[in-house]
């Protein structure tokens, strides 16, 4: 069975355990490669805000057998990552 953890700020993680989601951890720009380190080894999927995979990016490139799946936060990513990960699956850009 493939497992999923939700790093995120506390907006983020309260949105996800409401929508259901229990494997999820609250992270800061100081402490978030640390909480990227310490993700169990059964995990297959990391889903993380923007802001903070920035932040952890050099941690996590070392995870080279997990899923690290980039969402929007407060301060952005939305429009700009969707456009780019459409463009990184088709080949060529949108209008």
């Amino acid at each position: 069975m493939t497992k999923m953890i939700v790093i995120g700020d506390e907006t983020t993680v309260t949105g996800m355990k409401l929508a259901g989601l229990k494997n999820c951890r609250r992270a800061t720009e100081e402490n978030v490669t640390d909480v990227v380190r310490n993700v169990p080894h059964d995990v297959d999927i990391i889903v993380i805000s923007a802001r903070l995979r920035n932040k952890a990016r050099d941690a996590l490139s070392k995870m080279k057998e997990k899923m690290v799946i980039e969402i929007p936060d407060e301060e952005g990513g939305g429009e700009d990552m969707v456009s780019r990960m459409i463009r990184d699956v088709i080949g060529f850009e949108t209008s």
